[in-house]
């Protein structure tokens, strides 16, 4: 409903193509902005839903790869993605569960080869 919304006033409201004088002078293109861009955008949005839950949590499911599973993530689905990074957090952020792994700098370097990280003790001044 909301983007059906938008695109009308983007079309005829008071600060659209219209008020600019952008108004099509062909008579063939009037009535595709009103119905064809609402309701393909609404189509989009809920097919990447379901790539979210059926298709990427199913893979995620079968491969173990951190880093595959957020690539899919955002290959899959590039709005939310897009949403989440304006909204300063990772690309592949899902409420579900966090890709915990892939948000350290060495996410899928075994254990055994990362180097031990030993916490600072900042005491009340500041200084280590």
């Amino acid at each position: 409903m909301f983007s059906a919304v938008a695109s009308t006033l983007f079309e005829i409201g008071p600060v659209s193509e219209a008020s600019i004088g952008n108004v099509g002078y062909v008579r063939e293109s009037g009535l595709v902005d009103f119905f064809v861009t609402p309701t393909v955008g609404v189509a989009f949005m809920i097919g990447q839903d379901l790539l979210d839950n059926y298709v990427i949590q199913k893979l995620e499911r079968k491969v173990h790869n951190k880093t595959f599973s957020a690539t899919m993530r955002v290959v899959l689905n590039p709005s939310r993605s897009l949403a989440n990074s304006l909204a300063f957090k990772k690309p592949w952020y899902r409420k579900r569960d966090k890709l915990k792994a892939c948000d350290e700098p060495m996410g899928n370097v075994p254990p055994r080869l990362q180097r031990a990280r030993r916490p600072v003790d900042v005491g009340h001044s500041g200084q280590p």
